[in-house]
């Protein structure tokens, strides 16, 4: 026990830093640990703030990747980018075998999950590939289904039931390779249900006569009449005459379009003798106001 001397400094010892463990819980409820060393152990000094789902198994997190079907995992931080990437060809078989379903054993028939379209590794090189492997006749939405027999699974699904493709297939651009899967699953029971909607995002990217005409083959009425005056519009505002062609003489009931109000309505005030012009040479005959007001 000591004094205080008036007008001196008091000095106090400071308590050495200890190691401390302790876990904090963020906002999203994930269980953080955080270990700190002693400061003067500058050697043997571990620091490190790891999500609790990095401290497991490599094969655990391929698991988790698997069976949670979350594709944006890797995308979480830097450790599960590197863990899943690493064997990504062997994760990829698993997954794209995992949502793959036997449907009729007789004639060895599978049917392939609808969700696994949502990765962004699927293409059209990776899917033809198994379905050399599995006879895959079509993709299928209910999976519970597939636990019922053979005889009531095709009468309630119907190998004939269209399913409308997942919104990223109606996103543009429609490149080549985009193009060759969209075929691919149309050939199975993907089609497009609001075709119309389609071909205005693939005007967007001055699409070809040959995108065109493979993305309205891949509808529920390939074949049939296109409900909106849009398409048409696009095709001639981007001066793609031939196109334009094309939607007139396959898709479009003539009569319905001949006096149509917007269409004019669009011809002038493009103010583009070549669009009248073609107008006129598919049989349309405008009237003297349309003429007069695209020739002032």
């Amino acid at each position: 026990m000591g004094f205080l001397n008036p007008g001196s400094a008091t000095w106090l010892k400071k308590k050495p830093k200890t190691k401390s463990k302790e876990k904090l819980i963020s906002k999203n409820s994930v269980v953080r640990v955080r270990v700190q060393r002693n400061v003067k152990d500058k050697k043997n000094s571990l620091k490190f703030n790891y999500n609790i789902l990095e401290l497991l198994p490599v094969e655990l997190i391929h698991k988790i990747f698997i069976y949670s079907e979350c594709s944006n995992l890797p995308l979480v931080n830097k450790h599960f980018h590197n863990v899943i990437n690493k064997h990504n060809n062997f994760l990829i078989n698993k997954i794209i075998k995992s949502n793959i379903y036997c449907i009729n054993n007789k004639n060895q028939e599978f049917a392939l999950n609808i969700e696994l379209l949502n990765y962004k590794f699927i293409n059209y090189e990776i899917l033809f590939k198994f379905s050399q492997e599995f006879n895959i006749i079509l993709l299928i939405k209910d999976l519970n289904l597939i636990k019922e027999e053979e005889e009531y699974l095709e009468k309630k699904i119907g190998f004939n039931k269209n399913l409308d493709f997942p919104k990223k297939f109606k996103k543009g651009p429609f490149t080549i390779e985009k193009i060759k899967l969209i075929k691919f699953l149309s050939l199975r029971n993907l089609k497009f249900e609001k075709i119309d909607q389609v071909l205005i995002e693939a005007f967007k990217f001055n699409t070809s006569l040959s995108t065109i005409t493979d993305l309205i083959s891949a509808s529920n009425t390939p074949m049939g009449k296109l409900k909106s005056l849009i398409p048409l519009i696009d095709s001639l505002n981007n001066s793609n005459f031939n196109i334009s062609k094309y939607l007139i003489k396959n898709h479009y009931e003539f009569e319905s379009i001949f006096n149509n109000e917007y269409l004019w309505e669009f011809v002038v005030n493009s103010k583009n003798i070549k669009i009248l012009t073609f107008l006129e040479e598919q049989g349309f005959k405008p009237n003297h106001n349309v003429i007069d007001s695209i020739i002032k």
